[in-house]
């Protein structure tokens, strides 16, 4: 469940395997790195930051205004078994104060137009 376009590389991908690859393509981008600290501004359905913590071994915020979002991206978050890595808010963006540890190494907001 992602908003923003795909990824198609080869052009014959399904569109979850193109989403994938947009996101995984944004967090090679970005030099994520395993132990790096991500906030997610406008996390939607919570897909980048849990490829970010599963695949790439980041510690990461996501924060999203949609109470909906915000329930399903917690029960898949929870079904993932990442709720050590992942902490979900239902806030603003520039209500936030401090990271995991008063910091972020890396910010990330996919615009969807």
């Amino acid at each position: 469940m992602v908003y923003s376009c795909a990824y198609f590389e080869n052009g014959d991908e399904d569109l979850d395997t193109a989403q994938l690859k947009k996101i995984d393509h944004i967090l090679t981008k970005i030099q994520l790195k395993p132990g790096h600290t991500l906030l997610d501004i406008g996390c939607g359905w919570g897909a980048l930051v849990m490829r970010a913590a599963q695949k790439f071994g980041a510690k990461c915020v996501g924060v999203t205004l949609s109470q909906k979002q915000f329930e399903l991206a917690t029960e898949r978050i929870r079904k993932a078994g990442l709720t050590h890595q992942i902490d979900l808010r239902l806030q603003d963006y520039r209500d936030i104060t401090t990271g995991l540890n008063g910091q972020f190494d890396r910010i990330t907001s996919v615009a969807r137009y």
